[in-house]
């Protein structure tokens, strides 16, 4: 369907009257359950991600002269205005590029979507089912945005769909009316922007698309909320963002919008990487297991990845400009420290592991290979051993681990949970960790958010 079609019902009138007669008890249970792992992982992820190094300066050039504010800085003490808090947090959330993902519609939304949501709602003292409400309908627009659009642009799809979901989510915290919402929308059109040079280039610069993406969504609803009008035709205008910004199927975007949430298909990640190293990083330990090769074996390492995949992850293995970066999008890399160590762990993309120069040689034997006929985003991977004594083995991975056909089980997922506490910058003990999470789990009998966040981590 032609995005700019004016036969039909306007597109902004469909997606803002549906969100404004959202409820709770109306929501999916499946979306529900989905709003509180995301939240959980969120608040996981960015605890881990605050003790990354290399953010250290920005999140001081925050920290330094805020006033107390109304919202939390989740792995500090600070109180922060709710731009800044959603900046922060957005920030930690993404430092390690383990956060949640919608596999078919490659798009990080819980990065943009939560840390918007949790300083609003800190805000005004929104209960836990609102906060829940609006995670899931955040994180439902912004996938249905991606998945709606060809996805064959240089756009930043989490940071450019995302304030949009984040900025939709946001108005429902505060329950802003019906033109109010709209206005918000209309206003994230302005403040819509992200690119994949960052990701072309290895750039820390991706992790602060998204998190400015979670501040400029809380912009916008508060903006809306002291009367600022935004544009109407945010999305069908000439100038608008299925106009500018890609080639959108406006029935794949409404159909059962209201009613079926993509939340509920946001995938928790298995590994502390680039998704699009998932397969090759899974293939390379089903190796390493079944037949034993031990890495002082290996003369050789072939992997054959989709287009999608090389570009994003199949450059030069450089560490030593930046290794952080290189620990999380080189799939050389990621296949080197699966068969030297068998594991991708959080310790294994900080700075000294990923410069060891054992899983750095074999990095470097590992030649990338892609097969224009895949046309799949994230899999299939192949991988080839051979040995130095000529023989080979081999693995293919078809399905990307942790997706809604083999998503994480509960347990899987309280580890990781605990596992990102536990390498935070300030480790917290199981107990406190297995409280927080039975508390995010029973988020809809909470009268004010701030009873959540105010139960400060030691």
């Amino acid at each position: 369907m032609n995005s700019t079609t004016n036969t039909h019902r306007a597109i902004e009138d469909i997606l803002v009257d549906r969100a404004a007669s959202l409820t709770f008890p109306a929501l999916p249970r499946a979306a529900v359950a989905a709003s509180k792992r995301s939240l959980m992982d969120t608040l996981a992820v960015a605890w881990a991600g605050a003790a990354t190094t290399e953010d250290q300066g920005v999140r001081q050039l925050y920290l330094d002269g805020a006033e107390t504010g109304e919202a939390s800085y989740w792995s500090g003490r600070n109180r922060l205005s709710a731009e800044r808090a959603a900046l922060l947090n957005g920030l930690d959330a993404a430092a390690m590029d383990f956060d949640t993902v919608h596999h078919e519609a490659v798009i990080h939304p819980d990065i943009v979507t939560v840390p918007a949501v949790l300083a609003l709602a800190e805000r005004v003292g929104a209960s836990g089912d609102r906060v829940l409400l609006a995670i899931a309908a955040g994180d439902d627009l912004s996938c249905r945005l991606s998945l709606a659009s060809s996805r064959a642009t240089q756009w930043f799809d989490t940071s450019v769909h995302g304030v949009f979901g984040a900025a939709l989510a946001g108005s429902l915290v505060l329950g802003l009316g019906r033109r109010q919402i709209a206005s918000a929308l209309g206003l994230a059109l302005a403040f819509a922007s992200g690119t994949k040079q960052p990701i072309i280039e290895k750039s820390h610069t991706k992790r602060y698309q998204s998190a400015l993406a979670a501040r400029n969504a809380v912009s916008a609803v508060l903006l809306s909320a002291a009367g600022v009008g935004g544009v109407a035709e945010f999305f069908r205008g000439t100038a608008g963002y299925l106009s500018i910004y890609d080639r959108f199927d406006v029935d794949e975007l409404t159909a059962d919008y209201g009613c079926r949430f993509e939340n509920a298909a946001i995938a928790v990640k298995q590994y502390p990487n680039c998704l699009c190293n998932f397969a090759p990083i899974t293939a390379a330990l089903r190796v390493r297991e079944e037949s034993g090769v031990a890495a002082h074996e290996i003369a050789s390492v072939r992997v054959t990845l989709s287009p999608y995949m090389n570009d994003t992850v199949g450059g030069t293995f450089s560490p030593e400009d930046d290794p952080s970066v290189a620990g999380l999008f080189s799939v050389r890399y990621a296949v080197a420290c699966a068969l030297v160590r068998g594991r991708m762990t959080l310790e294994d993309i900080r700075p000294h592991a990923v410069l060891d120069p054992v899983v750095g040689a074999l990095a470097r034997r590992v030649e990338v290979h892609v097969d224009p006929r895949w046309p799949g985003f994230l899999a299939p991977a192949d991988l080839v051993i051979r040995r130095r004594d000529g023989s080979t083995v081999s693995a293919r991975v078809d399905e990307v681990p942790g997706s809604r056909h083999d998503p994480l089980d509960d347990s899987a997922f309280l580890a990781k949970v605990r596992d990102c506490y536990h390498h935070g910058v300030r480790p917290v003990d199981e107990t406190t960790v297995e409280r927080l999470y039975a508390t995010v789990m029973t988020l809809e009998t909470m009268c004010d958010i701030r009873e959540l966040t105010g139960r400060r981590l030691p």
